[in-house]
């Protein structure tokens, strides 16, 4: 199955994915793919217009993920040790707490706050 666009919300999260191909290329509202077995957010959507939950994975990594985000961005409880590869605009927050970082360099914007405590 593969989709272009989803005009609402997109979940498929719980799944025990351990890839995103097949996945919208943009989302006009949520995409979730929380609580998954991914290491990578490569095959996912690239625009999504409302917020991006990716928490409660194994990413080591944010390449290959969206390049905007209208809501909030959710990365946390991952394995990520850098921000490199975050989308480079995100409308709200940026939740990336409990992960392991060891560089908290970031070349996007923030609309919101950058939350990223251990």
């Amino acid at each position: 199955m593969v989709f272009n666009n989803v005009s609402g919300f997109f979940e498929c999260g719980g799944n025990n994915l351990n890839t995103l191909e097949g996945s919208p290329k943009e989302v006009d509202g949520h995409f979730l793919c929380a609580d998954n077995e991914l290491v990578t957010l490569e095959g996912g959507p690239k625009m999504v217009l409302g917020s991006f939950y990716c928490s409660d994975n194994k990413l080591k990594t944010l390449e290959g993920g969206p390049e905007s985000v209208g809501g909030d961005f959710y990365c946390s409880y991952n394995d990520l040790t850098t921000m490199l590869g975050a989308p480079k605009y995100v409308g709200g927050d940026f939740f990336c707490y409990n992960n392991p970082l060891r560089s908290l360099e970031y070349n996007g914007i923030v609309k919101g706050s950058l939350i990223y405590t251990q």
